[in-house]
C-alpha cells in the first residue's frame, strides 16, 4: 500500500486500505502507523512573520499534535506532541525570502528509529532535509481525524493539499508520465512501464542514450502532480497524452526562436490548459506515475511529443539514500544541468497565447 490520506479541502479522503483501492472495504483506525509520511504541498509568498502551514491538535484516547511552521528566517519547523512525547524539529533552509511552491515531507520508520523532514523545491530540484531520531508511531485515528474533520485544523490559504501514507516515501523524485505512455526506442516503440536498464532510448538533438533506471510509483494527484491532458494532435502527438503538472514538455518552432533565441524552450504541463492543448484530466486521488532516467538528461518522445526525461539533481539523490528509498536510483549518477532551456509561468503562458492564436 501507500497513500491513505489527502485532504485537498474539497474532498478529503481516508481510508486505511489505500486511497488507490476504493472497493476495499475500510478498515479501523484504532491502531498506530508504525512507519509513514505527511507530505503538505504549499505556496510561500514573503513574509514579515513567520508562517502558520498546517495546525492540528486532538484530545482523547490518541492526543495528537501537529504544527508546521516556516520562521521568516527560513527555516522550517515541524512541532510533534503526542501525549507526554513532545518534540519540535528544525531544518534550516535558504529560502528565507522565496516566492513559488515548495513540498514538505516529515516521514518516520519507528521499527528502525529513523524519521526525516524535508523540503523539496520543484522549480530548482533542491532538497533539503535533516534527519530525526527516534519518531514515535503516528497514531491511525488521529491522522485521519485530520485529514477528515476540517473544524480540529488551520491552514494557510497557499496550502494546496496534504497527504498521508503508510510508507517513507521519496522526496524529490518528480515522477511524471503515466505508465502507459510510448517512449519511442532505437528497436521499437516501447511503454514507459516496459522499459528496463540497458534499453536504448531516442534522444531528440544528441545521439541515443541507454536507460540507467525506469520505474513507478503512486503519488497525490494534487498540486505538482495533477494529471494534464494533452491533446493530439497538438505538438506531434499520435495519441492523448497525460502527465503530471510539472512535467515538462517541450516547444519548438518560429515563435519560439524570435522570443526566445532559442530552437526549443520546456515548459511545464500546467502551462499549457490556458490554451486549447491541454485540460486537467479528472482522475482518481492517487496517481501512478513513472519515468525513465538516462545518463544525461534529455529530449525522448512520449506518444509523439517532445518531453524531458527525468532530471534528478544531487540533493536529491543524497535525501534517497538518507531514506534508503528508491535504491537502484541511488546508485546511478545524479544530473548537474538541465539540457534545454525552461520558461517560468508566465512566459510560457504568453507563448501559449501565441501558438493557439
Amino acid at each position: 500500500m501507500s497513500w491513505i490520506g489527502l485532504c485537498d479541502f474539497e474532498q478529503p479522503a481516508f481510508r486505511v486500505g489505500g486511497l488507490h483501492n476504493p472497493d476495499r472495504p475500510p478498515n479501523a483506525t484504532d491502531s498506530v502507523l508504525a512507519k509513514g509520511t505527511i507530505l503538505a504541498e504549499v505556496l510561500l509568498t514573503p513574509s514579515t512573520s513567520d508562517h502558520v502551514i498546517l495546525d492540528y491538535k486532538c484530545s482523547g484516547d490518541w492526543p495528537l499534535r501537529v504544527n508546521i511552521q516556516k520562521a521568516t528566517c527560513g527555516t522550517f519547523w515541524m512541532y510533534i506532541e503526542q501525549g507526554r512525547y513532545n518534540h519540535l524539529h528544525a531544518l534550516p533552509t535558504p529560502l528565507a525570502h522565496f516566492a513559488g511552491t515548495v513540498q514538505i515531507s516529515y516521514s518516520w520508520d519507528g521499527p528502525s528509529r529513523l524519521g526525516h523532514l524535508g523540503v523539496y523545491v520543484p522549480a530548482t530540484g533542491l532538497v533539503y532535509q535533516n534527519h530525526l531520531d527516534a519518531p514515535r508511531p503516528m497514531p491511525m485515528g488521529a491522522l485521519a481525524d485530520m485529514t477528515l474533520t476540517q473544524s480540529t485544523r488551520r491552514h494557510c490559504d497557499g496550502l494546496a493539499f496534504f497527504a498521508v501514507s503508510n510508507q517513507v516515501e521519496p522526496l524529490g523524485v518528480p515522477l511524471g508520465l503515466t505508465s502507459g505512455t510510448t517512449v519511442l526506442c532505437k528497436k521499437a516503440p516501447r511503454t514507459v512501464g516496459d522499459l528496463r536498464p540497458g534499453m536504448t532510448v531516442v534522444c531528440h538533438g544528441q545521439p541515443d542514450q541507454q536507460v540507467q533506471w525506469a520505474g513507478s510509483r503512486l503519488r497525490p494527484a494534487r498540486g505538482a502532480a495533477l494529471p494534464i491532458r494533452i491533446r493530439a494532435p497538438y505538438l506531434g502527438l499520435t495519441q492523448d497524452l497525460i502527465v503530471a503538472a510539472d512535467q515538462k514538455i517541450a516547444l519548438d518552432g518560429p515563435d519560439v526562436e524570435y522570443l526566445f533565441s532559442q530552437e526549443s524552450v520546456l515548459v511545464r504541463a500546467r502551462d499549457l490548459i490556458h490554451g486549447p492543448m491541454a485540460m486537467i484530466e479528472m482522475r482518481p486521488k492517487v496517481m501512478r506515475y513513472a519515468h525513465v532516467f538516462l545518463t544525461n538528461q534529455s529530449m525522448i518522445r512520449a506518444n509523439g511529443c517532445l518531453t524531458e526525461s527525468l532530471h534528478l539533481t544531487t540533493s536529491a539523490q543524497n535525501g534517497l539514500k538518507s531514506q534508503n528509498t528508491m535504491s537502484r536510483l541511488c546508485n546511478v549518477e545524479a544530473h548537474t544541468t538541465q539540457s534545454t532551456p525552461s520558461l517560468r509561468g508566465f512566459e510560457a503562458m504568453t507563448l501559449n497565447r501565441i501558438l493557439a492564436a
